[in-house]
């Protein structure tokens, strides 16, 4: 994988996590504080997201946000894949460290006898 599509992808992943959190805590605010970040630059991360999915993915009020129908939807799909991508690396992990898979031992005996 080339270098800019990793970062691409890890910030694909970024703004994904950061629209859970937005939904887990009802708010930008609320959920800014929790990630360590400016409200500014969550916002601006859920932004490009609901740019790239062409949907809006929470309705946002002066009391916080809450998640559209397509948004809450959406982001149970993305915590499932989630889920799937954190068990996906504990198994190459582990596959990596031979913790996993089958080792078959054999032995061939001669087929003509002694000489």
């Amino acid at each position: 994988m080339k270098r800019s599509a990793e970062v691409s992808a890890a910030q694909d992943i970024a703004a994904l996590r950061s629209a859970l959190m937005v939904r887990e805590h009802l708010g930008f605010r609320r959920a800014s504080e929790v990630l360590g970040v400016n409200p500014s630059v969550l916002s601006r991360r859920v932004l490009a997201l609901e740019d790239a999915l062409g949907v809006s993915l929470f309705q946002r009020s002066a009391g916080g946000a809450r998640p559209t129908g397509a948004g809450e939807r959406f982001l149970t799909e993305v915590e499932r894949a989630l889920e799937l991508l954190a068990k996906a690396a504990v198994r190459a992990g582990a596959a990596g460290r031979g913790e996993g898979g089958r080792l078959r031992l054999g032995h061939v005996w001669p087929v003509s006898g002694p000489a």
